[in-house]
């Protein structure tokens, strides 16, 4: 009686299957953020606003609970650090998060222009800006146990990314 082969699986070539229309945003990815004056969570008139939080709040994103203040600092241990560029809308014509890049080729494909003092990254094709941000995977120390998440630095702040 013959024997059947088992086929073999390769999961690294099949790990993201079925992945590739799943945005950041359908994900509950753990980013912190530091809300600012034009973050729409402090804006009353916004849709998106939450109540109680204020600009200078440092904030997880996925349940916008505060974390951390002057009477109890947030205790945050780097684990992993990655640059990435990412591609995004600008506001002016809706705004929105498209695409991220692992490596700085993109930028061969940009035109870089001076805009209210910044120079930024514009993508010749699509007039998207192209965001270099560093990406720290840390461990948040809270009382009631260890979370991971996700603090990104964009551009303007990468200098304060160098001396995290």
């Amino acid at each position: 009686m013959a024997t059947k082969k088992k086929e073999e699986v390769s999961w690294e070539e099949e790990a993201a299957q079925g992945m590739e229309a799943v945005r950041q945003q359908d994900m509950g990815f753990p980013f912190v953020s530091i809300m600012e004056n034009n973050s729409p969570q402090v804006k009353k008139s916004n849709p998106n606003y939450v109540p109680g939080l204020e600009e200078g709040d440092i904030v997880l994103q996925t349940t916008h609970e505060k974390l951390g203040d002057s009477v109890q600092p947030m205790i945050v241990v780097p684990c992993f650090m990655r640059t990435i560029w990412s591609e995004f809308i600008p506001r002016e014509k809706g705004g929105g998060f498209v695409t991220s890049y692992l490596d700085n080729k993109i930028l061969e494909q940009c035109e870089f222009l001076e805009v209210d003092g910044k120079r930024k990254c514009i993508h010749r094709v699509t007039g998207n800006e192209i965001v270099e941000t560093a990406y720290w995977f840390c461990t948040l120390v809270k009382n009631s146990g260890c979370e991971k998440i996700i603090i990104t630095i964009a551009s303007a702040r990468l200098k304060d990314s160098r001396n995290f």
